[in-house]
């Protein structure tokens, strides 16, 4: 870890991030994010989504869940095929240094499953293509991961669900 530290803080980036591959254990995301050497930290690894928290002026997305690969196939393991796709957009003034932050954190809960097949499907309040499984179980996973994003005190009007019909409408 101190390697990384050492490597952040050794490059002239405006912004700078950390992936933890596997689930973001909250005690090392915290020892990183008191390093003050990143902006976002976020976890790849763990198969289901995990909360996002502001520690000390760090974003730590501690887990985006399963995009892409199916590793559940038992009720109690469902969450495993769910995830969230996260983007985050930063905002400062170009070449000063220590100005940029992170200003917003856009995500869409996803699954893994799209109307019976295997296929990345957002579960979106826009629906974006269409239903996952149906309307009310998409709401209710939905509901799900919106509860765990938010667990940890993320600030509402940073972190926000992503609205990706609303978006491309507004860009024709």
């Amino acid at each position: 870890m101190s390697a990384d530290r050492s490597a952040a803080r050794g490059k002239r980036a405006d912004a700078r991030a950390h992936e933890l591959y596997a689930d973001a254990d909250q005690e090392e995301a915290h020892e990183l994010a008191d390093t003050g050497a990143f902006d976002v930290i976020y976890g790849a690894g763990c198969h289901c989504a995990q909360p996002i928290e502001n520690y000390n002026g760090t974003w730590i997305i501690y887990g985006l869940g399963n995009a892409v690969t199916e590793s559940a196939n038992t009720p109690e393991t469902l969450v495993n095929n769910q995830g969230v796709t996260a983007r985050i957009q930063f905002a400062g003034k170009k070449g000063v240094k220590g100005s940029w932050r992170v200003n917003r954190i856009d995500w869409v809960p996803t699954a893994n499953v799209h109307q019976g097949n295997y296929q990345w499907c957002p579960i979106s309040s826009d629906h974006p293509i269409g239903t996952c499984w149906d309307e009310a179980y998409d709401a209710q996973i939905r509901q799900r991961i919106w509860d765990v994003i938010y667990s940890m005190g993320a600030d509402q009007n940073v972190v926000k669900e992503w609205n990706i019909t609303q978006e491309q409408a507004a860009k024709q």
